[in-house]
């Protein structure tokens, strides 16, 4: 897999022990069921800053020691859900095989990819992309008109792993302390200037 054409850079935030895992072993880390995102794989956000908001939602009577791993993902085969005209196709693609098959049209979105990826894509695809709403208390953008297009930081890129051969190269990235109280600041820029 050295010679990968598109790579991107991604964050996983996990307990200590999963994290320690992953990267000792030749392994990825993996829900049980995710029925509504892009189904079973190890996730991965798009850039740092999402970490801070994951850590925070890991954190808990359980799991006390929260890290992110940084990884080098090869994109090469990558399912662009981001895409509308590929997102159409296999939704296509579900309705079709539900016509065929014992399997009803309404499930969540997690166990649609997973079961098209078990019979259509396991051996075109490696990973998955796709965007998630985040929304937020306050928008970071302030945009006057919001019925047409414009610019958000409520939408996050995110990667499912489905092959472990997608990751390249893996490394610790960040250990999270005191993250019940932690509060992520930043200096927000817009049209009006900094606020």
């Amino acid at each position: 897999m050295n010679d990968c054409t598109f790579k991107a850079e991604g964050f996983h935030v996990n307990s200590k022990e999963k994290c320690d895992t992953f990267l000792l072993e030749d392994t990825i880390i993996e829900p049980q069921e995710d029925e509504n995102w892009l189904g079973i794989g190890m996730y991965f956000w798009d850039n740092e800053g999402d970490t801070n908001y994951w850590a925070r939602k890991k954190y808990n009577e359980n799991i006390k020691t929260v890290i992110s791993v940084k990884t080098i993902i090869c994109l090469d085969k990558t399912l662009d859900l981001t895409n509308d005209d590929v997102l159409s196709g296999m939704l296509r693609l579900w309705k079709k095989h539900c016509e065929n098959s014992n399997d009803r049209n309404n499930q969540g979105y997690g166990i649609i990819i997973d079961k098209l990826y078990n019979i259509f894509y396991k051996k075109i695809f490696d990973v998955i992309k796709g965007h998630g709403n985040y929304p937020r208390k306050v928008e970071l953008f302030r945009i006057t008109n919001k019925k047409t297009p414009h610019l958000t930081s409520s939408t996050k890129t995110i990667y499912c792993v489905k092959n472990k051969k997608a990751i390249l190269k893996k490394e610790f990235h960040k250990k999270f302390i005191n993250i019940k109280n932690y509060e992520h600041k930043r200096t927000i820029t817009n049209t009006t200037g900094i606020y």
